[in-house]
């Protein structure tokens, strides 16, 4: 789906661009061991995965490099969001845009490479998340290749997109649908990206569905790239249909994604908001429990299961997924005050309050359940007191 909007008037020499010379492989990302973390302004809560979100988009022109290092503290600090990782994904096109122009014309040394691979996973995993989340940086690695912008509706609606005028765009992504809706028929996908944007679900959802129509007429698995692929536009109709309250369509359109690709875990921990949202907690924790089996690294998903194991009163299988979640990403807030409940319905009032202190100290200053937190901390120095120190066990 993604072409090249931009005229190249350059000649061959020019052409291999920044970040490229000829014989060379494409570099890696940024080792994570020198990813030191940005000094943000005073005033920035360094505990929010925003403000170095922000402080990225900010450098991604100027500093590219320490664009990177910015949306990887912010991945660290909220795993469970697809910004973050999307943004890591246009930093490192943004450093090396040589690479990038050989990366759209899908040249295989380029699309081989396995730091290019290893690139590509962070945008999987980005959509993993959210596959419907805004691509407006986009804009920013087209801007910085060689040659101008067209005047042709497509570029014009593209531009649209970037500059975030959503309803301008989805007009003119529309207009060249309806033209020609066999030609554009790819233009839809983003069509529903800027109804997405606006909360005009019902109108994504068709665009959508009328995508994977012509999918599934022309027997394609994927419009360009993998990220394109059925799975992912079938997870992305189920989400839309569950934001639209319908959710016997989202059961339908997650087990297609399914039927498309068994071990896509996203399905799976959809297909169990679906079932929890209907009453069926066994059938809830299934899904979650597959798709912790196929995507155990997500720890988004996996701290989403331990909450619905702690609700179903299974507060041991719940510790060990809690602990796992923190051992896979310490700097995660939420799990902290979760694994405080649990403990607390242990009977682990010292530990309990550990937890919940380590949430208080990780947490956005703002995040809602500080306070919460907090009073319990304040109710079980009390218990601790009370009883002595001989808090009940349950092992």
């Amino acid at each position: 789906m993604i072409g090249r909007w931009k005229i190249v008037l350059v000649g061959a020499a020019c052409a291999l661009g920044p970040g490229r010379i000829a014989g060379q492989k494409p570099p890696p990302l940024l080792n994570p061991a020198e990813s030191k973390r940005p000094r943000l302004s005073s005033t920035a809560d360094t505990n929010d995965w925003e403000a170095y979100f922000d402080y990225g988009v900010s450098r991604l022109r100027g500093d590219p490099r320490g664009a990177e290092r910015a949306f990887y503290w912010a991945s660290r600090l909220e795993p469970s969001r697809s910004e973050p990782l999307y943004g890591r994904w246009v930093a490192y096109w943004m450093r090396f845009p040589g690479w990038f122009e050989e990366y759209v014309e899908e040249r295989p040394r380029a699309l081989e490479s396995p730091n290019i691979i290893q690139v590509d996973s962070l945008y999987q995993r980005a959509l993993f998340r959210n596959p419907l989340t805004p691509r407006t940086l986009h804009i920013l690695l087209y801007d910085q290749l060689p040659g101008r912008w067209g005047r042709d509706p497509l570029t014009l609606a593209v531009l649209d997109y970037g500059a975030g005028k959503f309803d301008g765009a989805a007009a003119g992504f529309g207009k060249l649908v309806r033209d020609d809706p066999v030609k554009h028929y790819r233009v839809r996908y983003w069509q529903a990206l800027c109804f997405t944007a606006t909360q005009r679900y019902d109108s994504a959802a068709a665009e959508v569905g009328a995508l994977l129509e012509e999918l599934r007429r022309r027997d394609e698995k994927r419009l360009a790239y993998w990220y394109e692929s059925k799975e992912l536009l079938e997870y992305s109709l189920g989400l839309l249909q569950l934001a639209r309250g319908n959710r016997a369509a989202a059961r339908a359109a997650l087990q297609q994604a399914l039927l498309e690709n068994l071990a896509f875990y996203p399905a799976h921990a959809a297909l169990g908001d679906v079932a929890l949202g209907a009453g069926d907690r066994a059938s809830g924790l299934s899904e979650y429990a597959q798709a912790v089996e196929l995507g155990g690294d997500d720890v988004g998903v996996r701290h989403r299961y331990a909450q619905v194991l702690a609700q179903a009163g299974r507060h041991d299988e719940a510790e060990l997924q809690l602990r796992k979640v923190i051992e896979l990403e310490p700097l995660f807030a939420p799990p902290y005050y979760t694994l405080g409940t649990v403990l607390e319905a242990r009977g682990l009032p010292e530990q309990a309050r550990a937890a919940y202190s380590d949430y208080v100290q990780r947490a956005p200053s703002l995040a809602p359940l500080i306070p919460r937190a907090r009073a319990r901390m304040a109710e079980l120095s009390g218990v601790k007191a009370d009883s002595g120190g001989a808090a009940p066990r349950d092992r």
